[in-house]
């Protein structure tokens, strides 16, 4: 799941919920991007407001 959609705000949300109830630590195995790994909505957005060089870039493979 991309951390970009509003996935990102629920898991904020739970982590703090957890967090209040005094653990000593929480751990997050992933998830693990890297450049060209994601083309959904929302990060072709960020990608248009950060790095509009980028916008009709052909991502890795062919893309469609």
């Amino acid at each position: 799941m991309c951390v970009n959609t509003p996935y990102r705000d629920r898991m904020f949300k739970l982590i703090l919920e957890i967090a209040e109830r005094g653990v000593d630590v929480i751990f997050l195995d992933g998830p693990a991007y890297y450049p060209g790994a994601c083309y959904c909505k929302h990060c072709r957005s960020m990608v248009s407001r950060f790095q509009p060089e980028r916008i009709g870039a052909t991502p890795r493979g062919g893309g469609s």
